[in-house]
């Protein structure tokens, strides 16, 4: 979360990939409504993909 300087409060883990290109990544909790930036990091090695995007976290009551 940018604007407060944290991130999650879990340590989200890829469980699976359904089909090539789409993943499943399981432990993702926000806990604050907000806008929040999301990393994702591939270090299959020799070569680290790496992705970003932003999004807007609302509260869904």
């Amino acid at each position: 979360m940018p604007e407060h300087r944290h991130g999650l409060p879990t340590k989200p883990k890829l469980i699976s990939e359904g089909q090539p290109g789409q993943y499943i990544i399981d432990g993702v909790k926000f806990n604050m409504t907000g806008k929040w930036l999301l990393e994702l990091i591939d270090s299959d090695i020799p070569i680290t993909y790496r992705i970003e995007f932003e999004l807007d976290h609302a509260n869904s009551q």
